[in-house]
């Protein structure tokens, strides 16, 4: 449904082994993650970091097909609201 996950060779070999989990820990309570639980591309167990989760069952790296979408933008207006 969409092809939006394409990124740049030279993007993926400077960023493939860094760990940019420390950047979360001074805001974490203000962070929403949306993570598909079929995602083969980042495995939700490679997560390192306690945050805000919104876990879809069936997803997998695009969640912006209009199928995954339903499934998480009720969850993101409530947590914006909050």
């Amino acid at each position: 449904m969409t092809n939006m996950n394409n990124i740049s060779s030279d993007y993926f070999m400077e960023n493939k082994d860094k760990d940019y989990s420390s950047y979360l820990e001074r805001s974490k309570e203000k962070i929403l993650h949306i993570h598909g639980m079929s995602d083969d591309v980042v495995p939700f167990e490679s997560v390192n970091i306690d945050l805000n989760n919104i876990l879809i069952k069936e997803g997998n790296h695009n969640l912006e097909r209009p199928d995954m979408i339903e499934q998480w933008i009720k969850p993101i207006i409530k947590f914006i609201e909050e």
